[in-house]
């Protein structure tokens, strides 16, 4: 039987949320779909029991090379972790037959060439997990390795290459990756949200609660929840309740205190839920809801709003990753821009003191959601390798 193997070069820790993440189910399901068998390599990661337990995952440990590697009382991680992956390609290569990778970076291309090198006939599918390979950073230092890496990056190893939004693959299609031309190389696959999900029954909007939520690491510099409670200052709560679900920061608990404090209105109308690790408990959060809420700084992709839009809430967002795609032109929501407080507080008042949601064609949304499951979004891979000669 034909494999696809999926490997992490970076050290993760693959913790239950990563259960319904790209990182495990992008390979996993496109291997059930293809009926081929799969394995997950990563080097000394922290694995979570539940993932362990649903997911077939080759752990390549440092132990054996950590004594030999002591800079000062440093370890050095990133040379351990080339070796282990040199060591399992120069062993494995020739039992794999399409490898996956995440990212355009030089170590991707490194070892999609040393995997073509061993394995003649392998397929290297190089997903970016990215909206765009441009450089926009404003970090010197990002601006210098970008400029470093256009000119060595070289896309000739990678068989097939997916992105997750459709602006990031327009924009490859006419760009390229660092100024390669990856058009007959491209593919759009964006996430998608857990099977799970699709065993609940939905509730209709008239018995669903007066309720927004946001969903994600609450109180990290990604997430930028602080501009949610910024936003509620101006926004005429009535008997409406706003849920934060999922992992917190201590510094974000504690402006969140201050916050209801200083605003007593919002007593008992605001709950930091925390971490939800049950898939069902956090589908029933998303079921109950009617509006989400995302403030994020940035996303590569923001699968949160495909989950919501999948358990018909209206969708509130910073522009950023598939979020204008997703909200189809303001049809099951709207953007607002980074940082943007103000109009985040004017779009919460206005679906609180209007008939917006009632407006809301709930049949298309489901439709629209429908497009975002895995099972959806692997088939044009899936059959691409199939047809594979």
């Amino acid at each position: 039987m034909k494999k696809i193997v999926t490997l992490l070069y970076e050290t993760f820790i693959l913790d239950w949320e990563h259960l319904g993440k790209d990182v495990l189910l992008f390979g996993s399901t496109l291997a059930k779909k293809t009926n081929l068998e799969y394995e997950l390599v990563c080097v000394n990661s922290t694995i979570d029991e539940k993932v362990m337990a649903n997911n077939k995952i080759i752990r390549l440990s440092q132990n054996k090379y950590i004594k030999d590697n002591l800079v000062g009382n440093v370890i050095d991680t990133n040379k351990i972790n080339r070796v282990l992956i040199n060591e399992y390609l120069e062993k494995e290569a020739k039992n794999i037959d399409f490898l996956i990778l995440f990212h355009c970076c030089h170590l991707s291309e490194l070892l999609a060439k040393k995997y073509k090198k061993l394995n003649k006939h392998g397929v290297v599918i190089l997903k970016t997990d990215s909206t765009s390979v441009k450089d926009n950073s404003k970090s010197k230092i990002k601006r210098i390795y970008h400029k470093y890496i256009k000119k060595i990056f070289n896309t000739k190893y990678a068989d097939l290459i997916t992105m997750e939004t459709k602006y990031g693959f327009n924009n490859m299609c006419k760009e390229g990756i660092y100024g390669q031309n990856v058009r007959k190389k491209l593919m759009l696959i964006p996430n998608g949200f857990e099977k799970e999900f699709e065993k609940i029954e939905r509730i209709p909007i008239e018995l669903k609660n007066n309720t927004i939520i946001s969903v994600g690491r609450i109180g990290t510099m990604q997430k930028n929840n602080e501009l949610l409670l910024a936003a509620l200052k101006k926004v005429n709560i009535g008997n409406w309740r706003v849920k934060f679900v999922g992992p917190y920061t201590k510094d974000f608990k504690e402006k969140l205190n201050n916050f209801i404090q200083q605003n007593q209105q919002f007593y008992g109308k605001i709950e930091l839920v925390g971490a939800v690790y049950d898939k069902k408990e956090l589908a029933n959060i998303y079921n109950k809801s009617k509006v989400f809420v995302l403030t994020s700084n940035y996303e590569s992709f923001g699968l949160v709003l495909a989950e919501a839009l999948y358990f018909n809430n209206y969708l509130i967002s910073t522009q950023v990753g598939v979020a204008n795609e997703i909200i189809c032109e303001g049809k099951f929501g709207v953007t607002y821009e980074v940082g943007n407080s103000d109009k985040l507080a004017v779009e919460i008042n206005r679906v609180i003191s209007t008939d917006v949601l009632n407006k809301l064609d709930y049949n298309e949304m489901s439709q629209e959601s429908a497009k975002y499951s895995w099972d959806e979004v692997i088939t044009p891979l899936a059959k691409w390798i199939v047809n594979f000669n």
